[in-house]
């Protein structure tokens, strides 16, 4: 009984070991991806406009091209705010 214990113990807790670093992987990616927040232009009048769907995860910066003119796109940091400084990324990138 007492080799039994010796054999399995280490193999239990490889496992436990492998089985959480396989889900703790498989739950960041995955939340990345769904995560998104509105974005507006950032121009002369920010936030004035219907906006757009950014990810708020490093990545590169969220653009929109309107009338053949890039444009970066930006956020607020809460809801009351009036302007737009938050910098916002393309999803998944």
């Amino acid at each position: 009984m007492a080799k039994l214990k010796e054999i399995l113990i280490p193999i239990a807790v490889v496992a436990v070991g492998v089985l959480g670093a396989f889900a703790t992987q498989m739950s960041g990616s995955s939340s990345a991806a769904q995560v998104l927040e509105p974005a507006w232009i950032d121009n002369i009048m920010p936030c004035e406009t219907d906006p757009y769907m950014c990810s708020p995860f490093e990545g590169e910066a969220c653009t929109v091209i309107v009338d053949g003119v890039e444009h970066k796109l930006r956020g607020k940091y809460s809801s009351s705010d009036s302007d737009c400084p938050k910098p916002l990324f393309k999803p998944g990138s």
